[in-house]
């Protein structure tokens, strides 16, 4: 405390100005592990959809058609989010934090919506061989 005291006061002889930082850290916080989690997501969905364009059909065909563009969507959306999250907050720029809430909201929760609610597809039956 009395050398940043001290500091200040030099910074001032000098001339130089003294700004406080005022990004939030929680919400930094949030989004450093929010980042990691997404990447884990979006490789188990597509994982997931991968798997259930292979081994299932669809009930609709416009399902099946737009599974893929959604999460491709959603992965461009999710990157964008959180680089307009962190620039904003670490450089205390109000446009890309309303950037990052329109985004958290549009196209992420109708995209988000799809994937979970999504058509239930049925297994493939199996061919068995005959005899």
């Amino acid at each position: 405390t009395l050398d940043s005291q001290r500091a200040a006061s030099a910074m001032k002889r000098r001339g130089l100005a003294i700004e406080e930082i005022s990004s939030h850290l929680p919400f930094q916080v949030l989004l450093y592990y929010n980042a990691p989690f997404s990447v884990v997501f979006a490789v188990l969905e597509t994982i997931n959809v991968g798997y259930k364009m292979q081994y299932y059909e669809f009930n609709s065909s416009l399902g099946q058609l737009l599974i893929v563009p959604v999460l491709v969507l959603w992965t461009v959306a999710e990157g964008l989010r959180l680089y307009f999250g962190v620039r904003g907050n670490l450089a205390e720029r109000v446009p890309q934090v309303a950037a990052f809430l329109l985004m958290s909201i549009f196209p992420q929760l109708p995209c988000l919506i799809f994937m979970v609610r999504k058509p239930k597809p049925r297994p493939k039956p199996n061919p068995i061989p005959k005899p």
